[in-house]
Order: C-alpha cells, then sequence, then structure tokens
C-alpha cells in the first residue's frame, strides 16, 4: 500500500479501495425447538429466490472529501441469469468513478477472481496515463490499525450520509428512546445474553403496576391527570 499511495501522489490521483457484499432477496426460514438446556438446531433450505449485490468504492485524495460511488446487480434466479458482476461490471464502474472525479485513479481491490480477469488488466494497460490497479495482500496487518485509529467508522458514517443524502434525509439519522416492560427470562440463560434495564440497573422484570390510577366511577365522564 506504501507504493499505492506513491503512486497516487505522483499522478494527483485517487486513491480508491473498492469491495463487494450481498444480501439474499428471501433468507431461509426454519423453524425448531428444544428441551430446557439443549441447544436448538435449525434446518432450512440453502435454496433461495434471488440475490441483490453491490460493488462499492471509496475514493480519498488528500486536501479533499472521500467520495463514495457503487454499483448494483439484481439476481432474480432465473435460468441464464448471471449470478454476480462480471468484468464489463468492474470497468464501468472504473470508467463512472474516473468520469465523476475528473482524475487518475489508483484502483485497490482484492483477489476476487473476476478482479484477475485477464481482460481487466489489458483495459488498465490501455488506460495507464489515468488508471493503476492494484492487488491488495491476502491478510493486510493494517486492517487492526484501521479499526484501532477510527477509520472504519468513519467510513460506516460516510455510507450513511451518502445513502441518506441520496433518500432526501437528513446527513444524521435523529435519536430516539424506546422503553418497554422487562420479561422473564430462563434461569439457564447466561447473564449476558439477558436483557438489560438500563433505567433499573437490573436484569429483573420491571413490577406490574394494578390499578396505579383510579378509574372513574361507572357511568361518570370524569378524567384523570398524569403528572410527567
Amino acid at each position: 500500500m506504501v507504493g499505492g499511495k506513491t503512486t497516487a501522489a505522483d499522478l494527483g490521483a485517487y486513491l480508491c479501495f473498492e469491495d463487494e457484499a450481498g444480501q439474499g432477496l428471501r433468507p431461509p426460514k426454519g423453524r425448531t425447538w428444544a428441551p430446557v438446556g439443549a441447544r436448538p438446531v435449525v434446518t432450512v433450505r440453502g435454496r433461495g429466490s434471488g440475490r441483490i449485490n453491490m460493488a462499492g468504492v471509496v475514493c480519498f485524495r488528500d486536501g479533499e472529501r472521500p467520495n463514495l460511488f457503487y454499483k448494483l446487480h439484481l439476481y432474480h434466479g432465473r435460468k441464464g441469469e448471471p449470478k454476480t458482476f462480471s468484468w464489463i461490471d468492474y470497468r464501468d464502474l472504473i470508467v463512472a468513478t474516473h468520469q465523476q472525479l475528473g482524475a487518475p485513479l489508483v484502483w485497490c481491490c482484492d483477489n476476487l477472481n473476476v478482479h484477475l480477469d485477464g481482460q481487466l488488466a489489458e483495459f488498465a494497460a490501455e488506460h495507464a496515463d489515468w488508471l493503476r490497479i492494484v492487488q491488495l495482500p491476502t491478510y493486510a496487518p493494517y486492517f487492526a490499525r484501521w479499526q484501532k485509529d477510527g477509520i472504519f467508522d468513519q467510513l460506516s458514517g460516510l455510507l450513511r450520509r451518502s445513502v441518506r443524502a441520496a433518500a432526501g434525509r437528513a446527513p444524521e439519522p435523529t435519536a430516539g428512546v424506546i422503553d418497554a416492560q422487562s420479561i422473564k427470562t430462563s434461569t439457564n440463560v447466561p447473564a449476558a445474553s439477558q436483557g438489560y434495564d438500563a433505567g433499573k440497573k437490573n436484569r429483573r422484570p420491571q413490577a406490574q403496576h394494578h390499578h396505579r390510577y383510579p378509574r372513574p366511577a361507572a357511568g361518570g365522564a370524569g378524567h384523570h391527570r398524569r403528572h410527567l
């Protein structure tokens, strides 16, 4: 990565990190039961009904705000339909990023088989004046340092603000507090897995308050006021 940073600085380029993620459109479901103290086992079908994949890239350059670009691929499970991205899809993402930023790119990605496609390498060679593709190592020890320095939190915040802005919402979400009656848990459940009442600072169920506020007499139209 040091070499990638040097290349980006020499070219005046953006340093871009690309990765993929996916989610099934209908996750498998199943039911089960188990005696108290026994581990429940859920048997589900592995077959789904489609999948949505996203390839995203975060781009950085000194003195400028980071940029996020992404591309979606929807797989419906139909016969002959491509299940995931092809090298052409990645090429289009690279070209769209270059057009949006108007600057050279140092494109960093992992060793996914489609990233190693010879046609993608040929494309990079044909556009060496503005594109460099760097393969990340299988193990990257600096990830631990990034986590410690809060880099992943910053990237998550950037992604959240970008998605909210694209939906026409405020960049930062509002906060809310939800209160609910605590429930009893099984005695054989570890304490770390039980619910916690932050107000009462205990793990016991809340007391039930019967007839806390008197009811109006039958047939009356009176009301009672609560003082908050």
